[in-house]
């Protein structure tokens, strides 16, 4: 009957329903899972030992994780947008816009029927999915000589190597305070140092990846190349008790602060290296269970055991720049803003990034498997599940606008720009219908209906009587308008099997252990990155 119970709780814990998971795109950050975030490789040989400590009650652990990414066909469309792989930027030539002169009046103005036509600036096109001008892109710099005329294309293959180097302490308090009620009870210090180097992989035409790695742009870029970082990441601190019902029987629960070292990321690139949990405090609790299903008899060599491990993460909030689109306009962000205080441009990820609450919640960690122990010596093979839940970001209001305010985000001040084919603020000839530069003194005009695609007319009311004339209304950005869901990491659930063989030995005065094992993790949507790695790690105690 034991066996029974045990072979069916063993099917309860081991199974998951994995629900499917959305694709994203248009996003600008991603949270990757940590290299040391891992309860399975944590707890790999060490529970043999960290419970049965040695006379003074330490045990002490180091161990090196490596890991690398594999393809992940359906990651570049998370940091692109409408689920594309691929972006065609091209510029766009000029329109002739009808204009008021004839009742009834043409309010707002639009570009002419009979002049309207695929290539034009003022005109959505199918030819194309980034307007050239907003980039920097003119008709006179936009490469002939592509794969499409007149365009440039570029896509991206997003990759990651982390590795990580942890060492861990634990201490019985019964050691060290002698009182009863501390007989079970134990301390764990940790502290990961970890490598992480990160490669958006942009390629394409050379005229792509430079205007989206403008030097105008102060954050979001496409950065080519690689970008790593080296950081002692965070201590953690827990406190756990134990119950041991028979030797290779655990049920043990820790509960424990996460205390980060490391700064926040400051959003200059896509996909730039983040370490640990991007400067959120944490705390996390664990419930490690193991005990045997199959054994010949009660004092035999070889056994084999059911383990299950789940560990919980929660993050609390912070605040971090993130960059922002405008609602239901993906890419918004490579687009220019037509800045009131200053009358002229902006590259509007230069507003967009804002100093943003960020609420990041739980992260949940199983690890469960099956252990073969025969004397000293442990294999096992195992499955993990790593998953996090949608961020919640806000932005921070700076107000309305003033005069007096500069390079900040204020209600009112930015609109999308209205421009030429030059990429410079411009206006519609009330009389020709011709867009014609600003002449000195003139106040900018916006196009609120813009997108990242075509630009539209400018935004205003059209009278044909007595005179006709064309009044300019001006559309600003409110905080509301901004999109909060292109800047938040998304849901996410991970999946990795992993096997390890550990080789240990135990004498009077202290046991110690060497482990070594290797992983594969697939991702279940776009959201993380698929691995895989392996690690090495030795420990003992006394």
């Amino acid at each position: 009957m034991k066996y029974i119970k045990s072979v069916v709780l063993c099917a309860v814990i081991a199974h998951t329903t994995t629900a499917p998971l959305d694709d994203y795109t248009n996003h600008t950050f991603m949270f990757v899972r940590p290299v040391f975030d891992s309860v399975g490789i944590q707890q790999a040989s060490w529970h043999d030992i960290v419970f049965h400590k040695q006379k003074n009650g330490c045990a002490f652990q180091i161990y090196s994780i490596l890991e690398q990414t594999y393809p992940n066909l359906n990651n570049p469309s998370y940091f692109l947008f409408n689920g594309l792989n691929q972006l065609t930027i091209q510029a766009g030539t000029t329109s002739t816009f009808e204009m008021p002169g004839t009742s009834p009046a043409v309010s707002p103005p639009r570009v002419k029927p009979s002049t309207a036509a695929q290539g034009q600036m003022y005109v959505y096109s199918f030819d194309r999915d980034i307007l050239g001008q907003w980039v920097g892109i003119d008709a006179l710099t936009a490469a002939p000589s592509t794969s499409v005329a007149g365009g440039v294309n570029f896509t991206l293959d997003p990759s990651q190597r982390q590795a990580c180097i942890v060492a861990e302490f634990s201490q019985d308090l019964h050691k060290i305070i002698n009182i009863s009620i501390f007989e079970n009870w134990f301390i764990n210090v940790a502290a990961p140092v970890t490598w992480i180097e990160n490669n958006l992989g942009i390629t394409g035409d050379q005229a792509a990846i430079d205007a989206m790695n403008s030097p105008n742009f102060t954050f979001v870029k496409m950065t080519p190349g690689t970008m790593d970082s080296v950081r002692l990441t965070q201590v953690a601190i827990s406190l756990g008790t134990r119950y041991m019902g028979e030797p290779d029987t655990h049920v043990i629960s820790t509960t424990g602060i996460i205390v980060p070292l490391v700064e926040q990321d400051c959003n200059g690139s896509i996909f730039q290296p983040v370490q640990g949990f991007n400067s959120h405090f944490g705390f996390d609790t664990n419930a490690l269970f193991q005990f045997p299903i199959c054994q010949r008899h009660e004092y035999s060599n070889s056994k084999i055991l059911f383990f299950a491990d789940l560990h919980n993460t929660f993050l609390a909030r912070n605040h971090q720049l993130r960059t922002y689109d405008i609602k239901n306009k993906p890419f918004s962000r490579y687009m220019l803003l037509y800045d009131k205080a200053l009358n002229d441009t902006v590259p509007a990820m230069n507003v967009l990034t804002l100093r943003s609450r960020v609420e990041p919640f739980m992260l949940t960690n199983l690890a469960t498997g099956f252990r073969l122990k025969y004397k000293d010596s442990i294999g096992e093979i195992g499955y993990e599940l790593w998953a996090h839940g949608a961020e919640v970001v806000t932005p921070e209001h700076k107000g309305e606008f003033h005069e007096d305010t500069c390079n900040t985000w204020a209600d009112g001040r930015y609109g999308i720009a209205f421009i030429n084919t030059a990429g410079v603020l411009a206006k519609i000839n009330n009389t020709t219908g011709a867009v014609e530069a600003l002449a000195p003194g003139e106040i900018g005009q916006t196009a609120s209906q813009s997108t990242i695609n075509f630009v539209a007319p400018p935004d205003g009311q059209s009278s044909c009587c007595p005179t006709p004339t064309f009044t300019q209304e001006n559309v600003y950005l409110r905080i509301i308008d901004l999109d909060r869901l292109s800047c938040a990491a998304q849901p996410t659930i991970t999946h990795r099997a992993y096997a390890s063989l550990g080789f240990g030995g135990k004498g009077n005065t202290r046991d110690y252990f060497a482990n070594f094992g290797l992983f594969i993790e697939a991702s279940q949507n776009n959201a993380a990155l698929c691995f895989w790695g392996g690690w090495f790690k030795a420990g003992l105690t006394f």
